[in-house]
């Protein structure tokens, strides 16, 4: 995947990981491993990595494809934006027509936290946001 620079604020590193993951599964690492460096594996070693409980063996190799295996990876502490990108996702897709539980499997989210974030998020600025 090609850097879009969606998160411009966010650390490089956290940008690459975006690009070969995805958003979801970046947001799992920070949470699982915020503020830390971790040894990503060799192709040859994913599948017995702790990064698979956490995001899963395929999301795995083809991060250690992207990033290179072997070599350590700094795992920044970007909790806030990333939570604030993702839930300003989810009330877009929401305005947009998608469905609670929709959402709720998409982003690996309860459907009560998919309503506390409709609830918390300012609406009304996506929906001006929608018009430009």
């Amino acid at each position: 995947m090609e850097n879009q620079n969606v998160y411009p604020d966010l650390p490089e590193s956290l940008q690459q990981m975006i690009d070969a993951i995805g958003e979801n599964a970046t947001l799992a690492l920070v949470e699982a491993f915020p503020g830390t460096t971790q040894r990503l594996p060799a192709l040859s070693n994913v599948s017995t990595h702790h990064f698979v409980p956490v995001i899963g063996e395929v999301l795995l190799m083809g991060m250690v494809k992207a990033l290179g295996g072997s070599r350590d990876l700094y795992i920044p502490r970007c909790l806030d934006g990333m939570r604030k990108k993702r839930d300003q996702a989810i009330v877009r897709e929401y305005l947009a027509g998608a469905k609670v539980n929709e959402l709720a499997l998409n982003y690996h989210l309860s459907d009560r936290q998919i309503w506390r974030i409709l609830k918390e998020t300012n609406m009304l600025d996506e929906r001006q946001q929608a018009l430009f």
